[in-house]
């Protein structure tokens, strides 16, 4: 895709299965124009030179060529608002972890760091920071693959939450509605709008 960002377009041929697609060095060698950063075409080009790699294991090469540690590498996610964009977050996180660890075993498998924790809460809707706060707290250290499958949880808990919004919002709408006034607030209005107390006393309310 047009400016897809790096790792997201990472992810997306991982799940594709680019890590069991082996390709000719002349097949690789015209791989290089994939990509419209034309450095790293080059390093793609250059990376075709050496043989046995997978499609993933070539573009891992090409993306260590172009940015040889992770703190060359910069990579800015934005704010999230659902439960599959911060999954996609996370996963991409993931992704850029693995292409750096001694041995790339894709992006699932990655454990969850306290940086990838701290920018997915940083991202996260402000109605939501403290729900996955809870949840990510405990799960620091696990392979990101459990973590995105315990923040569909969080999507069941917002959906739920949202409903009940709803069913709040409907009480107060539509002409089948009923508001429902408890005794003594029925009371307090009777005698804000003058009515006398004696006449309140023992009458019955509807």
């Amino acid at each position: 895709m047009p400016a897809e960002p790096l790792f997201k377009w990472l992810v997306r041929l991982w799940d594709t299965g680019a890590d069991g697609t082996y390709l000719s060095p002349t097949e690789l060698l015209k791989m290089g124009s994939v990509t419209t950063h034309a450095t790293f075409g080059q390093r793609l080009r250059g990376a075709q030179e050496q043989q046995g790699f997978s499609l993933m294991g070539w573009l891992m090469e090409g993306v260590k060529q172009l940015c040889p540690t992770a703190i060359d590498m910069e990579e800015r996610w934005g704010p999230w608002h659902t439960i599959s964009e911060a999954n996609e977050q996370l996963r991409e996180m993931g992704m850029q972890s693995a292409v750096y660890s001694q041995q790339f075993l894709g992006p699932d498998i990655e454990p969850v760091t306290a940086g990838i924790r701290a920018r997915l809460i940083r991202n996260a809707p402000p109605h939501m920071k403290g729900a996955l706060l809870a949840l990510l707290g405990p799960a620091q250290g696990r392979p990101v693959g459990n973590v995105v499958l315990l923040m569909a949880q969080l999507e069941g808990l917002d959906r739920q939450k949202s409903a009940r919004a709803v069913g709040q919002d409907n009480k107060y709408k539509g002409g089948e509605s009923t508001i429902k006034v408890t005794r003594r607030q029925m009371w307090i209005d009777l005698l804000n709008a003058g009515v006398k107390k004696e006449e309140i006393d023992g009458k019955p309310t509807p």
